[in-house]
């Protein structure tokens, strides 16, 4: 239901076009009158509660020129959101399709008409929305998973010839908090994508999402995660009317992630044979720093820190955009520990074990290749043996 009061002023609606008139009534040499576009001086909503399904909230709005150049505030506080049912209601109150409808507009169109309608919009507009909501259900298509975030803020203006939405929440635990601007300027065709995880912890409908990423990595912990990218305007919005539209991002992200586990292809037995204890079958961490680089054309260019109870660890490659990973995998070895950024910049100590080629589907890895860099167990060790850090870290284990 929706129950409240609101009040419409000096609404103005484009004339219905005129009846088609036979050929020998029709004037002469009448000009076409210009067509009016629809205006609306000022829109307030007071007072007003609305129960959809689950959702149940209330809102208030003070609009001027709302469909021009609107200014003022609109103000929204809920209960409980339920995205989903709150979108099939919404496409509900669309009219079905119609037989002699013209076919559905390309979704880039659609995204390149809403970019130039933000952008005309815009010009003038100083308008704002605060949404708070005490609990918001949303679903993930890519992992099939529900999520229920609490406490949600969202902030969100369009003034300045630029847009911004941020979105303040509590998730698992921990922390979520993004941040989306959109110049509409026209000088800048990129938008600004922040997003910043902090202690969210390893709940059950956390981990897909780590598999999309990082498959075989079970985290029991927490992890944070900073991520701060840029991403074409279009892409953008085309993104949010469709999730399955891909987003060429550009930019950097860490994520820090405790008490993890990570399951592989075993180390051969001459491997094992120099590093005793060593499980890449298995591998446990306390510790996993990754970072990651988007160069803009779709792949992600990551370098992963471990840090385990015996054996220190890194993997680093490329995921190309058709979600085909290269990855080497190796150990760290070093006489005293050091932090994963001087590691990550240095690349001290590296010593390669194998190298992975695999492709992501569904969260797993599928059509995987393993490779050993060393042919044989005699170049292994010749190799090895006269590697420096090797020696260093030799000589410090002998020495505990």
């Amino acid at each position: 239901f929706l129950s409240g009061q609101a009040t419409l002023r000096d609404l103005r609606l484009p004339a219905p076009p005129p009846a088609a008139l036979p050929a020998s009534s029709a004037p002469s040499a009448a000009p076409d009158a210009p067509a009016l576009a629809p205006a609306l001086a000022h829109v307030g909503v007071e007072r007003c509660e609305f129960r959809i399904g689950d959702s149940h909230g209330w809102c208030a709005a003070d609009l001027t020129d709302a469909l021009t150049a609107p200014r003022g505030q609109v103000r929204v506080l809920a209960e409980f959101l339920d995205a989903q049912g709150l979108s099939a209601w919404a496409a509900g109150l669309a009219a079905p399709p119609s037989p002699t409808a013209p076919p559905p507009v390309p979704l880039p169109q659609r995204a390149q008409a809403l970019a130039e309608g933000l952008r005309t919009l815009g010009r003038d507009a100083n308008v704002s929305l605060r949404l708070s909501a005490d609990a918001l259900r949303t679903f993930d298509p890519t992992v099939r998973q529900v999520y229920t975030v609490r406490n949600l803020l969202l902030d969100a203006a369009l003034r300045d010839r630029a847009a911004f939405a941020s979105v303040t929440a509590g998730l698992c635990g921990g922390t979520y908090r993004s941040r989306v601007d959109l110049p509409l300027d026209g000088n800048d065709p990129n938008a600004r994508l922040r997003m910043d995880l902090r202690d969210v912890l390893a709940c059950e409908s956390i981990q897909p999402q780590i598999n999309l990423v990082f498959p075989g990595n079970t985290l029991y912990g927490s992890f944070s995660r900073t991520q701060d990218v840029t991403a074409p305007i279009v892409d953008v919005l085309a993104n949010a009317l469709d999730p399955n539209h891909p987003l060429p991002i550009a930019g950097v992200a860490k994520m820090i992630a405790l008490d993890g586990l990570v399951e592989g292809r075993a180390a051969p037995h001459f491997v094992t044979a120099v590093f005793p204890g060593l499980n890449l079958a298995q591998y446990r961490y306390a510790r996993m720093t990754a970072f990651t680089t988007f160069p803009g054309d779709g792949s992600a260019v990551n370098d992963m820190i471990f840090n385990g109870p015996v054996y220190d660890m890194y993997m680093e490659g490329a995921t190309a955009a058709d979600t085909v990973g290269r990855y080497e995998v190796g150990l760290i070895l070093l006489s005293t520990p050091q932090p994963p950024e001087w590691n990550h910049d240095l690349r001290l100590g590296r010593i390669p074990l194998l190298k992975v080629k695999a492709r992501i589907q569904d969260g797993k890895l599928v059509d995987d290749e393993v490779a050993y860099p060393w042919p044989t167990e005699s170049l292994f060790t010749v190799f090895l043996k006269n590697n420096l850090f090797y020696r260093v870290w030799l000589s410090a284990t002998r020495e505990k």
